[in-house]
């Protein structure tokens, strides 16, 4: 729903300035090029042109004609809140959320704005800053603001957040506790929508001395946590002994293997062989394939 508030703020004026003599016809020539698409429209009917392409769900065009708005007005508080929405139906959460704040920093008596910053954090999973704004919007009586603390869901995934982070902390701590491993955590949501977990392992540590020769390690977790893949790459020794730099592993459910990914080196770069796994994991087919994918008969 698009926002209509009773007064907006003008833009400052600025002093005339006392330019040198330029021909007429390139004055007129370079004020079309740079504001031609906007010519003789006020802020106001740009932001209105911006409504009906959001109306449309044509969000794009929206923000392009409330971007015009503010280029005019600068602190045009309504073309930046309208913004902000268009962002967010954009998926661009950030950048709703730099809208939201000079909202609120014009005029930080706009309740919807606090609830609409509140979704875009949730959103990027900063949910401490999304309770807090949520919160600050109930209390200035925002209904949506109310209807979701209410529903309990901001602060279920704040619990299941911490729980996430707590099992991640064991496993940093596990895997850092053995042989001096250095662990790395990514935690805004990897293509599975959980957290990333990277493991750099050096001389010393068994898994790069061993037989597997492993540098390095990348856990990819779901947003229940459980483990979907891990990206083996190997040594140097290892790819020049064994032709292959990489082994990805894929899992079932219950942490079974579902295949294996073995990608060569050597007269084979670009190929890789897959091994698939039935439900007791146990090897039942390996295949060649190319780099597209497709499998390579014999």
């Amino acid at each position: 729903m698009m926002m209509k508030l009773t007064h907006t703020l003008t833009s400052k004026k600025t002093r005339p300035m006392n330019l040198p003599w330029i021909p007429a016809f390139v004055v007129v020539f370079t004020f079309f090029l740079t504001f031609g698409p906007a010519f003789g429209l006020t802020p106001d009917e740009l932001k209105d042109k911006g409504n009906v392409y959001f109306q449309k769900r044509e969000y794009a065009k929206a923000v392009e004609e409330f971007t015009r708005a503010i280029e005019i007005n600068h602190e045009y508080v309504e073309a930046f809140y309208n913004r902000g929405l268009a962002y967010y139906e954009l998926h661009l959460y950030y950048k709703a959320i730099v809208d939201f704040d000079m909202v609120l920093m014009l005029a930080p008596q706009i309740r919807e704005a606090y609830y609409h910053r509140g979704l875009a954090y949730s959103r990027v999973n900063k949910l401490k800053l999304a309770l807090s704004d949520v919160k600050k919007a109930a209390e200035m009586g925002d209904e949506k603001a109310l209807a979701a603390l209410k529903s309990g869901e901001l602060t279920d995934r704040m619990e299941k957040e911490r729980s996430r982070q707590a099992n991640i902390q064991s496993l940093i701590d596990d895997k850092q506790n053995v042989y001096g491993r250095t662990v790395t955590v990514t935690s805004i949501g990897n293509e599975f929508g959980g957290n990333t977990v990277m493991t750099a392992h050096s001389k010393g540590d068994p898994l790069f001395d061993g037989r597997d020769g492993v540098f390095r390690s990348v856990d990819y977790f779901n947003a229940s946590d459980v483990l979907i893949k891990t990206e083996v790459f190997h040594t140097y020794l290892f790819n020049t002994a064994n032709g292959r730099y990489k082994t990805v592993y894929w899992y079932n459910s219950d942490m079974t293997l579902s295949k294996t990914e073995y990608f060569l080196s050597g007269r084979k770069l670009t190929l890789k062989e897959v091994r698939f796994y039935d439900k007791q994991g146990q090897s039942v087919r390996t295949v060649l394939m190319n780099r597209f994918g497709h499998e390579i008969k014999p």
